[in-house]
């Protein structure tokens, strides 16, 4: 039975993370529409205006070839990175191990991972040549994609926290309760953590309850 792990990373763990290190400013998320092999996952978003200008700082980073902006909206940018050469870090071990990244994002001082094994041998040995290689990974969450009893909705407890309280105080509601800073400080974070937190819980309580085909309940 395949197995979901939540794992956080430091930046310093794999290419794309360090790359991000000098545009500090700038949210990134990428989800599993390309599978992760060792061409290091190309393709992510950024919540940015100016697409072309994070591409051309990118450009800059050791080991970035080249980056292109491949969409555009009002507030997001679709970048396609190609890597001057294989990195020796976390992501193909990823690959070796048959490991789909359900989705990447990263938060504040951390990346994220929602990662999806096989079984949960698989999982153990991304674990141990993680190890093998120096990464510490920080492993928040697991639980087994179908099963009766098992979590389904795949969110932290820092996560459930918040949605739980936005909802308590009317931050859904409209007109809204509450504003994004006042719903941070109640729970001591920044109305920025706060912000990246809320996006990233509901993506991940949307994605795994609207996800086609998984976690259908049984009669």
């Amino acid at each position: 039975m395949t197995v979901v792990a939540r794992i956080a990373l430091a930046p310093s763990s794999f290419a794309l993370g360090r790359a991000f290190e000098t545009i500090p400013d700038v949210t990134v998320t990428a989800k599993c529409v390309v599978p992760i092999s060792s061409a290091t996952m190309p393709y992510f978003w950024v919540e940015t205006t100016d697409g072309a200008g994070v591409a051309e700082r990118l450009c800059e980073v050791e080991r970035v070839e080249d980056v292109s902006v491949l969409d555009e909206t009002e507030s997001q940018s679709l970048l396609k990175v190609t890597w001057a050469e294989e990195p020796d870090d976390v992501l193909p071990v990823m690959s070796d191990t048959d490991a789909v990244a359900l989705d990447v994002a990263r938060e504040t001082d951390t990346w994220v991972f929602r990662l999806q094994f096989p079984a949960s041998d698989s999982l153990s040995t991304f674990n141990h040549r993680c190890r093998e290689r120096g990464v510490e990974v920080s492993l928040e969450r697991v639980y087994q994609s179908t099963g009766a009893g098992e979590p389904r909705d795949g969110l932290t407890p820092a996560q459930r926290e918040l949605l739980a309280t936005a909802l308590e105080v009317g931050y859904f509601e409209v007109p809204r309760q509450t504003t994004l800073r006042e719903l941070g400080d109640g729970l001591g974070i920044s109305d920025s953590a706060a912000s990246q937190r809320l996006r990233r819980g509901l993506s991940t309580f949307l994605a795994d309850n609207l996800r086609t085909g998984e976690n259908e309940p049984t009669e």
